[in-house]
């Protein structure tokens, strides 16, 4: 992916928000700098899985970023909002994720939290919706953000070479906080595809 590298790292600045309890659990505010381990003999790693996703109820904050530096800033309010959202509902929430449509300026970005179900009255400018279900692969990625890329070219060779395409964009699921995970090299990353 042509821009991955860069969009990834701009999800370090949404780092204090990244929890697999959602936002039943209360964050900190601020920014974390990862500085991470210097031991350069830790190599990202990433294990292929293919299951059926069930349909996934989803609130989410759509946001168009016209600058590198202002994607992570716009993730971060996006799920500062989600959160209050989900908590003034009292709704249980899972899954911490990113869809993103565009690689290219301007940023098209979807910060997204799965949730157990709708309320009846949603605020403006939070959507919902439910993502369908079907076979997906799931790249289990351990590493930097940074480095995220060679998770998606995984994905794409594994297409390639079983013979099979992808429907949907993928979209990336959270599974620790950066901060309680001081190493970079143990931040974990799903990234899910869907593939007909």
């Amino acid at each position: 992916m042509k821009k991955r590298t860069l969009i990834t790292t701009s999800i370090l600045l949404i780092c204090w928000l990244l929890s697999t309890t959602g936002c039943q659990q209360k964050f900190g505010l601020g920014i974390d700098p990862m500085t991470g381990s210097k031991d350069t003999t830790q190599v990202p790693s990433v294990k292929l899985e293919t299951k059926v996703l069930p349909p996934m109820k989803i609130v989410s904050v759509l946001h168009e970023v016209f600058t590198e530096e202002d994607l992570g800033k716009a993730l971060n309010t996006g799920y500062v909002n989600l959160c209050e959202f989900i908590n003034k509902h009292r709704l249980p929430s899972s899954k911490v994720m990113a869809f993103y449509y565009t690689y290219d300026m301007p940023y098209i970005v979807e910060a997204a939290i799965e949730v157990d179900s709708f309320p009846p009255v949603l605020d403006s400018a939070i959507g919902a919706r439910i993502v369908p279900g079907g076979e997906v692969l799931i790249a289990h990625y351990k590493g930097p953000y940074e480095q995220a890329a060679i998770a998606y070219h995984a994905i794409y060779k594994w297409l390639d070479d079983n013979h099979r395409s992808a429907r949907e964009i993928p979209f990336e699921v959270y599974l620790n906080d950066p901060i309680t995970i001081r190493n970079k090299n143990d931040l974990r990353t799903d990234i899910y595809q869907f593939i007909k």
